[in-house]
């Protein structure tokens, strides 16, 4: 059996980190480490912004989303056609807060994963029933040839 040339990163993300403090201080090199946290950033900004070009320019061609209680999302059509409609039952909100905490952040040669929680908060602009959403996450990410990095599978559930 041939061995792999990959060489992994036993680097995690630090507990309870946030936002651009997400995979600091945890033993990425720090190109790496500064890729992957552009990466949370431009999602972050995307999803508070509800931009979904954005969102789509983030994503592999392959990509490939497991939402909960759905069929996989596979490729950019799809995932902005759910985004599309996400947004659209989301119109009369406005985000209050929408974070990540990663627990781990892991680099094995050009792919990455991630886990953690997101937790976002919605105001109903008329005065109606807010939302309150509390999710586990776990995605793994591509490099790209450019040295940025893309998301290749998201997966996510509900958590109380």
């Amino acid at each position: 059996m041939e061995k792999s040339s990959v060489k992994a990163s036993n680097a995690v993300a630090t507990p309870g980190g946030q936002g651009n403090d997400s995979i600091k201080n945890n033993g990425l090199p720090k190109k790496i480490s500064a890729a992957i946290d552009k990466l949370h950033q431009l999602d972050l900004k995307a999803m508070k912004t509800h931009d979904i070009d954005m969102l789509v320019r983030l994503l592999t061609d392959d990509c490939i989303m497991l939402p909960p209680a759905m069929e996989p999302l596979c490729g950019h059509e799809a995932i902005r056609d759910y985004l599309n409609d996400k947004f659209m039952e989301w119109e009369n909100y406005e985000v209050a807060q929408y974070d990540h905490q990663f627990e781990e952040v892991k680099v094995i040669g050009e792919l990455a994963y991630e886990w953690g929680t997101s937790r976002g908060v919605y105001y109903m602009k008329n005065n109606g029933p807010d939302i309150f959403e509390n999710s586990r996450i776990f995605r793994i990410l591509r490099s790209q040839p450019d040295g940025s990095w893309k998301f290749a599978r998201i997966m996510w559930h509900d958590v109380p």
